[in-house]
């Protein structure tokens, strides 16, 4: 899955061609040819890459999904209302939760997620409990 000199291979194409389609990435990559103990993680690592992204930018944008445009939307969603069983029309919180939460993830407000990994003995951590009672 190698990317040569900022060109993409037949396959990796394929795959942004069906990620285009609204495809799931994984179902993409099948549909494309990698084989299945291809991990999400190698075929999201290749997305990331400077060539894969303009590819897909360049096909978003001939698509008319240009970044006015994604703006324009992502901008409808915080605005959003909804209407109550009233009839009334009120400000739709959920929606414009989920667009504010992309607004800060796509202006890189958020703090890098960071996940700690440990091996626990918890016989141990009982033991220390019941010694200081």
């Amino acid at each position: 899955m190698k990317v040569n000199k900022g060109r993409l291979s037949l396959q990796q194409k394929q795959l942004i061609r069906y990620i285009s389609e609204g495809r799931p990435v994984a179902e993409a990559a099948r549909m494309a040819g990698y084989p299945s103990s291809s991990t999400r993680s190698h075929i999201y690592e290749m997305m990331q890459r400077p060539a894969f992204k303009s590819a897909l930018a360049t096909l978003m944008d001939s698509q008319g999904l240009g970044d006015d445009k994604l703006l324009e939307v992502l901008k409808g969603g915080l605005e959003a209302t909804r209407t109550n069983a009233r009839g009334e029309e009120i400000p739709d919180h959920a929606t414009r939760l989920k667009a504010l939460e992309l607004s800060f993830k796509i202006k890189g407000s958020y703090a890098a997620e960071k996940s700690v990994k440990a091996t626990v003995d918890l016989g141990q951590i009982l033991r220390m409990a019941a010694d200081h009672e």
